[in-house]
């Protein structure tokens, strides 16, 4: 996987083929609970994973973003969860010469 080279430095983006079902990758980071993500989402911004009813897993600040990048959102995914923490490719994900292919997740 690569991190996003758009404007915004956010998105993961398909660099080789990924097979239907090959994990992509986990979700990891700290725990923030449902009455603190409203904080965390003023200071650090709206990256968190809703894990559980209870709890969000996110990253611990803007640099970790940056870093390791963020999975945007569609209504039409290649990217899904076989678990509440583990990203799964949803079909036949094909890297393309002239660029990478984005990876995008439902909600």
């Amino acid at each position: 996987m690569q991190r996003s080279v758009d404007p915004t430095g956010h998105g993961l983006f398909a660099i080789r083929p990924v097979r239907k079902g090959e994990i992509i990758g986990r979700f990891g980071g700290r725990l923030v609970s449902a009455d603190s993500i409203d904080a965390y989402v003023a200071k650090v911004g709206k990256f968190g994973h809703q894990a559980h009813p209870r709890w969000y897993v996110c990253p611990e600040n803007a640099d970790e973003i940056s870093r390791i990048g963020a999975i945007n959102h569609s209504c039409e995914p290649t990217v899904g969860l076989s678990d509440a923490l583990t990203l799964v490719a949803m079909q036949h994900i094909v890297a393309i010469k002239e660029g990478p292919v984005e990876l995008l997740i439902t909600q």
